[in-house]
């Protein structure tokens, strides 16, 4: 007996969610250390703290879907910020940054539904660990 969730390819029962296979290649590491120190006749203490984030190549392939125009705003962001900033000064920086926050406010409305739909989608798309395969579950 089949059920909706087993691949439609190659019939096998070892399927994941999109959501599960990014969340479960998604590794945060934090590391510190801290200790004494010597050094051409000085001493003291010392700190240091680091973290990390690393994803395997399956889950970055099982991302959520972004809004476009939100991505080509961070991307965009730093380079016009610069350019009106060195051709107006402080009033050209000021120009930007409210030009810019702006569009963010207005892609983040005018995307809503179309990101909604996509996220939906998303969340109901599976992965076969067997052959690869991606497939979309109904309702």
């Amino acid at each position: 007996m089949s059920s909706k969730f087993d691949c439609p390819y190659c019939g096998s029962t070892r399927t994941q969610s999109l959501a599960v296979v990014y969340r479960d290649g998604t590794r945060v590491s934090r590391s510190s250390r801290n200790g004494w120190f010597a050094y051409r006749g000085n001493f003291g203490i010392h700190g240091s703290l680091q973290e990390g984030i690393s994803q395997t190549l399956t889950s970055q392939n099982a991302a959520p879907p972004s809004q476009p125009f939100i991505a080509i705003l961070q991307v965009a962001a730093i380079p016009v910020v610069l350019v009106a900033t060195l051709i107006g000064g402080v009033y050209g920086f000021v120009a930007s940054l409210l030009v810019m926050a702006f569009a963010a406010l207005l892609a983040t409305f005018a995307g809503a539904d179309g990101h909604a739909a996509a996220m939906t989608r998303w969340i109901q798309t599976f992965r076969c660990r067997r052959c690869g395969t991606t497939f979309e579950i109904g309702d």
